[in-house]
């Protein structure tokens, strides 16, 4: 993982199953995002981190255990920037785009920390 990391986080999205979260925290785990949805909570593994123009980009695959999910995807989390959202991409291209519940202006902001 880069030296270069977004602070900690956490956004919550709206999804085809209903609302669920993302959560990063640099200092406990750099290379996970921790997901909960339906009462469930379980990591995605982070493949990249990178600073883009907006604010950050992290992705990776979604895993197995999400399968509730109609199997594993690739997902790009994009944050920071006035077009925050979650991406999933599976074998036929883009399966998906979630908003996040909460406006961007509630949102705290995504800088840069040291690891």
């Amino acid at each position: 993982m880069q030296a270069n990391l977004p602070k900690a986080f956490v956004r919550h999205f709206d999804g085809p199953d209903g609302p669920y979260a993302v959560a990063f925290d640099p200092e406990k785990d750099s290379f996970r995002l921790w997901v909960t949805s339906g009462g469930q909570s379980n990591f995605w593994m982070i493949d990249f981190c990178k600073p883009i123009s907006t604010g950050w980009e992290l992705g990776g695959l979604t895993g197995p255990a999400w399968a509730q999910w109609d199997g594993v995807y690739w997902a790009g989390l994009f944050i920071g920037g006035e077009d925050e959202r979650v991406e999933f991409s599976g074998k036929q291209g883009l399966a998906r785009t979630d908003r996040p519940l909460v406006p961007r202006g509630q949102n705290e902001s995504i800088q840069a920390t040291e690891t």
